[in-house]
């Protein structure tokens, strides 16, 4: 279309840009598309050219004078290709929280501010994104990340969307649940969801109850309310269970 003529860069933040929608957007801008990630206490932390590198999945490399960290559940650093949460340091942090200091204060560690997301650096300084820390699913004691579930059932025909959240179970503490939702006029096969998630997951990581919604549950800048989907299915008939075990 004409208007999009004028366009010369277009930034996607707030949530990750899944590969459909980046391709899409590729064809139909002729300008640049970058991805950016960050958060209201950091600013902008990372960009990336996603027509350069758009390929690698990633949220791109940190911003000049700007340190990420990705920490583990001790607040010890970890290595390149390690998940853990990610800490960053930069001249955009904010200096608190308007009369919460001591809170701002457990949200620091060596000047890094703790982010409460996940995510990994690659030997060439790439940050990718992996979830909140608060949605890692702990199921028997195994760490499950929703994007890596999901990530399993993302091109499957007649998905429209689909999310993993965890349920709590008595014997495991918490088990995977996978909400999927079918785009407008087509059909969702069980079949081939319960295919795909046996040949492209662990067996720690298989959705344990499958729900059938007509949406998620979002907030008003379009991001995933993932925490609400438990309570959100709670008065549903799953669509599949597995079996109980023993």
């Amino acid at each position: 279309p004409a208007p999009l003529k004028s366009l010369r860069l277009v930034v996607s933040s707030s949530a990750l840009l899944e590969l459909p929608v980046r391709e899409a957007l590729l064809q139909k801008m002729p300008c640049a598309l970058h991805e950016m990630y960050g958060t209201s206490e950091t600013s902008t932390v990372t960009d990336i050219d996603c027509r350069t590198d758009g390929t690698r999945g990633s949220v791109g490399r940190a911003l000049p004078d700007v340190e990420i960290r990705i920490l583990d559940e001790h607040l010890k650093p970890l290595p390149s290709g390690e998940t853990g949460q990610i800490a960053v340091r930069g001249p955009l942090n904010c200096d608190g929280y308007f009369r919460q200091e001591q809170i701002f204060k457990a949200s620091l560690k060596d000047g890094f501010f703790l982010t409460g997301d996940l995510g990994c650096l690659d030997g060439d300084g790439f940050l990718y994104y992996r979830g909140r820390l608060k949605e890692v699913i702990i199921t028997g004691g195994s760490n499950v990340f929703p994007q890596d579930v999901e990530a399993a059932f993302k091109d499957l025909p007649g998905l429209k969307q689909c999310a993993a959240f965890a349920l709590d179970d008595a014997m495991l503490g918490e088990v995977v649940a996978l909400a999927v939702c079918a785009g407008e006029g087509e059909t969702l096969e069980l079949r081939a969801l319960l295919r795909r998630s046996l040949t492209r997951l662990a067996g720690f990581q298989q959705p344990r109850s499958i729900y059938l919604m007509p949406g998620l549950p979002h907030n008003a800048m379009g991001k995933l309310q993932r925490l609400k989907l438990a309570a959100a299915v709670r008065e549903l008939k799953p669509w599949w269970h597995a079996p109980q075990m023993g």
